[in-house]
């Protein structure tokens, strides 16, 4: 029997329509969540529950900062969530360590069943746990206790793992990570490297495991380590949001590389300053960067790329310190063993990272600043080396001059009577920001540089302009009798303005000759041009 309905007066009915046109943007946009790590310190009890003194939101991350365990502990965070029916997590994670066994973390990306009233089965993301350095995606089995101690966690069973991948993850890099989940047709993992400036690639899917999940759920992390490895985890960007909707840049890589310095008007602030490849004994090895410019620097926004060469290396992320201006800091596995090797040398300036191995013989080393732009780039070799030094340990290799570019010339053995090696202090081989009487390099006046250009009219000649933090503006080739030079003679302001364009000075005029028959000659001229 059909019953009459209520009429529904006009006014109700747009009324309704206003309730919804209001509402309906914030109910889908319930459906997503993003972790706010803009804060700065412990997390918000409000927002996140359990071991919540042993992280801490710094710069946009949150971190693990334990306090050191007698043998191996736990953290574990979580807050809630409103899961869409079909969510995709996404996020980032920085490794300063390889995960294993002792050292690993759990994402827990939420519940898929709940046994009892402590004891719940979690979708979790996990990162060494299960094979050493390895991603996987994992059913787990989580029981909180009722008192205020870490929330026990343990493996269901073997075939709880519903994705694995055989790739280990590299110490020192930073992964982006993407987990999917449709009822309809189960789930998907997909891992970027970011360090290395690569896509999302897919490590594998599961359609067998189909589960209903709740829809008010719950969302967390978990650290599991051991004394030594108290703050080696990081994450950022996390966040939840339906399938389909996407989020910027997925799927795309940074783009390549810059070359060194090329064209950068904001400029390095670190440079490699001096690198020991092959340490005296119980000595560790060490890579000294400098500041060259006029103001403090970050050493966390940059990476170390460490190597064979271009094809075979490993990137590290380096930790958060302030660099003053003009002075050194020094990379090494351990500060208190190089302390002890060379005790005239300031130890506040030794900061600890995970460097990978020098190979002794020849390597590569890159300074990176973001995530793909090269800054500084050398190729080490015994071949620096003097006859009688090329087999002996201790000697570090030291640049000679921040404003040149060029790798050719600019590294050598540190002296002798500095002990062969000067960490976290002047290099005992610096070139004077001011003259030198070398004759390769050498500071002239722009009189004494035509005067030289003419000398060698046939001579190849090779110039650079560099600002006095040494970033290169421009480069070129020529014989030294071309019309640029003659140009340079006649309308010098106008010439050198060609060059630089709108950027401010000081700068440097670095010219290489090459003549047919003697020796390469440098010449560098400083200059400064007057407001148009």
């Amino acid at each position: 029997m059909l019953t009459k309905r209520p009429m529904i007066s006009l006014r109700t009915f747009l009324l309704s329509l206003l309730f919804l046109s209001l509402h309906i943007p914030t109910l889908l946009r319930a459906q997503s969540w993003q972790a706010d790590f803009s804060s700065e310190g412990v997390p918000s009890e409000e927002v996140w529950r359990y071991d919540r003194s042993y992280f801490v939101m710094h710069e946009g991350w949150l971190q693990l900062q334990a306090p050191e365990p007698e043998t191996s502990d736990q953290a574990t965070i979580m807050t809630n969530v409103h899961l869409p029916a079909s969510p995709v997590w996404t996020g980032r994670v920085r490794l300063d360590l390889e995960p294993t066994s002792h050292n690993y973390s759990y994402i827990l990306l939420a519940v898929s069943k709940v046994i009892d009233a402590q004891t719940f089965e979690y979708i979790a993301l996990d990162f060494g746990g299960y094979r050493r350095g390895c991603l996987a995606l994992l059913r787990i089995v989580l029981t909180r206790h009722p008192s205020p101690t870490h929330p026990q966690i343990s493996y269901r069973s073997p075939s709880s793992i519903l994705i694995s991948s055989k790739e280990v993850l590299s110490q020192g890099h930073t992964y982006d990570y993407r987990v999917s989940y449709t009822p309809s047709s189960g789930w998907e993992l997909a891992l970027r490297d970011v360090t290395r400036g690569g896509k999302f690639e897919s490590v594998g899917t599961n359609e067998a495991f189909l589960p209903e999940l709740v829809r008010k759920n719950t969302f967390g992390l978990s650290c599991t380590f051991t004394m030594r490895h108290t703050k080696d985890w990081a994450f950022r960007d996390l966040r939840i949001y339906p399938a389909g909707e996407g989020t910027p840049g997925e799927g795309e890589a940074p783009q390549p590389p810059h070359e060194p310095n090329e064209g950068d008007q904001s400029g390095p602030t670190l440079l490699l300053s001096e690198v020991m490849p092959h340490p005296k004994a119980k000595s560790p090895e060490y890579i000294e960067l400098y500041n060259v410019a006029d103001m403090d620097c970050e050493l966390s926004d940059f990476l170390l790329a460490v190597g064979r060469d271009e094809q075979s290396y490993r990137t590290i992320a380096l930790p958060q310190k302030t660099i003053s201006a003009k002075s050194y800091i020094v990379i090494t596995k351990d500060p208190d063993a190089l302390a002890s090797t060379y005790p005239q040398a300031p130890r506040e300036k030794f900061v600890q990272a995970p460097l990978p191995r020098l190979l002794n013989k020849s390597g590569l080393i890159a300074l990176v600043k973001g995530e793909d732009q090269v800054i500084d780039l050398l190729h080490y070799s015994e071949a620096l080396l003097p006859r009688g030094l090329k087999t002996k340990a201790g000697v570090a290799l030291e640049r000679r001059d921040y404003t040149k570019a060029e790798e050719e010339g600019n590294w050598k053995a540190a002296s002798a009577s500095s002990g062969y090696a000067t960490p976290g202090m002047p290099n005992s081989l610096e070139s004077s920001s001011d003259t030198s009487t070398s004759d390769k390099g050498e500071r002239t006046t722009l009189a004494d540089l035509l005067q030289t250009l003419e000398a060698s009219p046939l001579a190849t000649c090779s110039f650079g302009v560099y600002t006095m933090t040494g970033i290169l503006l421009v480069r070129g080739n020529s014989l030294a009798k071309d019309s640029w030079l003659t140009n340079l003679r006649t309308t010098p302001l106008e010439s050198l303005r060609l060059l630089v364009r709108s950027a401010s000075g000081p700068f440097i005029l670095h010219v290489t000759l090459h003549p047919k028959d003697g020796e390469k000659i440098e010449r560098s001229l400083v200059f400064r041009l007057p407001p148009n």
